[in-house]
C-alpha cells in the first residue's frame, strides 16, 4: 500500500507479549489485519499495555507529518463479559493533535 504507513509502538512496549495468554506468540511478528500490514510485539515480543499492570498516564506517539487517516489495532486482555458485564463499554480513549 503506497498511502499506508504503520507506525513502531515498540517505545510504548511494556509488557511481555504473554499477557495475551498463550495466543499471544501465534499472532507475533508481521501481520495483515482486514488487509491492512501491522507489525505485532517487538523484537522482544513486547506489547503496549494500558490499565492493569501497564500504563496508567497518557502516552505520546509522534507521527511528524500529516496523517488524513489513523487505523488503531487493539485488544481487551480481559473481560468481564462472562459475569454479565456489558459489551460495548469504552475500552480506549485516543486524542489526535
Amino acid at each position: 500500500m503506497v498511502d499506508y504507513e504503520a507506525l513502531s509502538i515498540a517505545p510504548l512496549c511494556n509488557v511481555d507479549i504473554d499477557v495475551l495468554g498463550p495466543q499471544g506468540h501465534d499472532w507475533q511478528g508481521h501481520r495483515d489485519v482486514c488487509g491492512l500490514p501491522f507489525r505485532i510485539g517487538d523484537d522482544v515480543a513486547r506489547v503496549a499495555l494500558f490499565g492493569g499492570d501497564g500504563h496508567h498516564e497518557p502516552q505520546t506517539l509522534g507521527v511528524a507529518r500529516t496523517a488524513r487517516t489513523l487505523t488503531f489495532a487493539h485488544t481487551v486482555v480481559s473481560s468481564r463479559l462472562p459475569e454479565g458485564d456489558v459489551s460495548g463499554a469504552l475500552v480506549a480513549t485516543y486524542r489526535v493533535h
